[in-house]
């Protein structure tokens, strides 16, 4: 199975292509309490599993992912995800 990953960054970036992380959702996946955005226009996409997977902490050696998120979030990154890398393509041919 291929995977698509975003980067999630303390550092604000281009509102157009990253999507603020709410506080509560935060909470639930043991984020700290910073202000933090997922990249959309910084994707990567490889193999799962596989050797590209970090656990994400050494006391959780079998654990890569931190938790789910919101139905309704999900569906907003993957619109978005899909315009900013349809814009790319774009660009690309230009």
């Amino acid at each position: 199975m291929r995977v698509r990953v975003v980067p999630i960054t303390h550092t604000p970036t281009d509102p157009a292509r990253s999507v603020l992380l709410p506080p509560k959702l935060k909470r639930h996946l043991g984020l700290d309490d910073d202000a933090s955005w997922i990249v959309l226009d910084d994707a990567n996409e490889f193999v799962w599993p596989g050797v590209d997977l970090r656990p994400i902490a050494r006391t959780k050696p079998g654990v890569w992912a931190y938790g789910v998120l919101p139905r309704e979030l999900f569906e907003e990154l993957r619109r978005r995800l899909q315009s900013v890398l349809t814009q790319r393509r774009t660009h690309r041919s230009d």
